[in-house]
């Protein structure tokens, strides 16, 4: 026991106790049966005082040592004034060095026209989410759902709680748990029943996601086990069509949707494979034209078709359902050409222009420079920005803004987009955090927007037709990727053009900007080969020329 102790603080105690105790005992008698009970215990303490210190001085010490822990745990949990002070200086300080036109930025990033501002969304202006439209408050609902910081402290009763405040509108329907019912519907839009059939028609299943693939191609990327790497695509085409529409599939077969090794115009070209992307046509089923479908598809094995209504406010179920489809049955595809079956495509300039992006990328890498955009950030199409919804009830786009209210972000025209396999997987995983809208190409842009990805703008994808004069020119289609609402036949013109294109044309590079209009003694001219392109009448106004 005396060697737990220190000598010092021993020799000490024992000699202040034991001058305590010969003071107290001095003049006591040996007989202790006159004592009275106080001087008893000071008597036994003081004969037993050895004992004692040794057992209670460890007990002190743990004591103070415990009390001096204590107080400096709360002296560090509690920041002193000046502390505080310094950190809301260097707060505000950083808001004013990261605020560039209104917009936050985070520290270290760089404000410019590559990168996207941070914490705003494009959908939301105001806090007050009630004043909004009804996707706008459903797409706020969702963010709260899948905010990291929100759920952190949460366990899974209390996120299943909070999921079931944030949605009250859904109906309980068995097998339609994402239909939303029609008294939460006229709650939520007084206006409901005054909007045109396909809005009404959209609205209630605009949360619904999932739908069974009627006809599906598993092995279009795969010809055996352990081969998917030697039969990836290099460019995956993937057309958006109709059940209806047979000939246009059958003449981009024939033309610029051939699969299979396709060499470019000047470069070595590319595995391609191709895909249809279809739906129901109506409600009824059509027997005769199910069957020619499934004759179809045995003959080329191309088509891709889910269980639900095709229309226009349901392309972008293509979309998000093609992704998953991508995801799961050709995830190595290098390139994803998504379009419309009425576009022209120079599947061979296409190719050159892509292996360019590859090797330019590659050149960075092997030097050691940064890359200044990565491929898994790439797509490419007609870009358009600060882009308006359309409120006039007779148009095709009409959007009402008690669906929708704000802008539009920066998205490119679903005409024709190109974009990377690896920026598909990412679009496949941000489509389950942003609501559907009616409009694919803009939702898609709505995605990208999530995933600070900015789409590159490229003259030569022409979504929405020649500029006035422009096409007359003599090798204007030798300059160009794509070009929209061409007729079939003119596919076919167009494409034996490109197989055996004039000798003036072929070295002709991409357009960067419209070319002038040729003046009229060229026009003129009658040694000089034209091209007469019939172009599909369009029944409804233009995307672009209503904003």
């Amino acid at each position: 026991m005396r060697i737990c102790i220190p000598k010092k603080i021993r020799d000490y105690g024992f000699e202040k106790l034991s001058s305590v105790c010969r003071w107290k005992t001095s003049d006591w008698d040996e007989d202790t049966t006159s004592m009275s009970w106080v001087r008893r215990i000071i008597f036994k303490v003081c004969r037993f005082r050895r004992c004692l210190c040794c057992a209670c001085a460890p007990i002190l010490l743990m004591m103070c040592l415990g009390v001096y822990v204590t107080i400096a745990v709360c002296l560090s949990m509690a920041p002193s004034r000046v502390s505080e002070q310094l950190r809301r200086t260097k707060e505000s300080y950083a808001m004013t060095q990261n605020t560039v036109d209104g917009k936050f930025t985070a520290p270290g990033l760089r404000s410019g026209p590559e990168h996207a501002a941070l914490p705003k969304t494009f959908w939301r202006s105001k806090l007050e989410a009630n004043n909004t439209g009804l996707w706008n408050r459903l797409q706020y609902k969702m963010d709260l759902l899948h905010s990291s910081v929100l759920n952190s402290g949460k366990s899974k009763w209390q996120r299943f709680r909070h999921r079931r405040k944030l949605i009250p509108m859904l109906t309980k329907i068995p097998g339609s748990k994402c239909v939303i019912s029609q008294e939460s519907l006229e709650k939520a839009l007084p206006d409901f029943q005054t909007l045109p059939f396909h809005v009404r028609e959209f609205i209630p299943r605009m949360l619904c996601q999932d739908f069974p693939l009627i006809l599906d191609q598993p092995g279009l990327c795969q010809t055996g086990p352990g081969k998917a790497n030697s039969s990836s695509p290099f460019l995956l085409l993937a057309i958006k069509s109709q059940d209806e529409n047979y000939e246009q599939r059958r003449v981009i077969r024939d033309t610029w949707g051939k699969t299979g090794q396709m060499r470019g115009m000047k470069g070595r070209g590319g595995l391609v494979r191709r895909v249809f992307l279809l739906a129901k046509s109506g409600v009824r089923p059509n027997r005769t034209q199910e069957e020619l479908l499934q004759v179809e598809n045995k003959q080329h094995g191309d088509l891709l078709r889910w269980d639900f209504k095709d229309t226009f406010f349901n392309l972008t179920l293509k979309d998000v359902l093609f992704w998953r489809w991508l995801a799961h049955r050709c995830p190595h595809a290098q390139f994803v050409f998504k379009g419309d079956d009425d576009v022209f495509l120079r599947t061979p300039a296409l190719l050159d222009y892509l292996r360019e992006a590859v090797a330019k990328e590659e050149e960075k890498a092997t030097a050691g420079l940064k890359h200044d955009r990565s491929l898994n950030d790439f797509l490419v199409g007609d870009v358009i920005a600060l882009a308006q919804p359309i409120r006039e009830k007779d148009n095709k786009y009409y959007i009402p803004e008690s669906l929708y209210s704000g802008t539009y972000p920066t998205y490119a025209g679903g005409g024709g987009v190109v974009y990377s396999g690896a920026l598909a997987m990412r679009l496949q995983a941000m489509s389950e955090r942003v609501r559907p809208y009616p409009i694919d190409d803009v939702y898609v842009g709505m995605c990208l927007e999530r995933l600070g990805v900015i789409p590159k703008h490229e003259p030569a994808f022409l979504t929405f037709d020649f500029p006035e004069g422009e096409e007359e020119h003599h090798c204007a289609y030798h300059s160009i990727l794509l070009v929209h609402k061409r007729s079939p036949e003119v596919v076919r013109r167009l494409w034996a053009q490109v197989l055996d294109p004039p000798p003036e044309c072929r070295n002709t590079s991409l357009r960067l900007e419209p070319t002038p209009k040729p003046p009229a003694s060229e026009e003129k001219a009658e040694d000089a080969p034209k091209v007469k392109v019939e172009i599909v009448k369009k029944d409804e106004l233009d995307i672009m020329d209503l904003m």
